[in-house]
């Protein structure tokens, strides 16, 4: 018996923490819709420690930021 493959079109993703690259690359947009960046508390400065990233306090603001839309692709 063969399977059946079935695909889901969201019209909104969300990422935690930070964005995923795969979900940043243009030919992803259609299988993401909306992109949302959401909150789970890690601390910039933990980032910086062990990755060497070094990121201003993103969610000041909000706790869910959108990053995307396809409209605006």
């Amino acid at each position: 018996m063969a399977s059946k493959s079935i695909l889901i079109r969201p019209t909104a993703t969300m990422t935690l923490a930070l964005p995923k690259q795969g979900l940043l690359e243009p030919e992803a947009a259609e299988y993401v819709g909306e992109l949302y960046l959401a909150d789970i508390s890690v601390p910039p400065e933990l980032y910086a420690e062990a990755f060497g990233i070094h990121l201003p306090d993103i969610f000041y603001k909000n706790t869910l930021i959108q990053l995307f839309s396809p409209d605006t692709l």
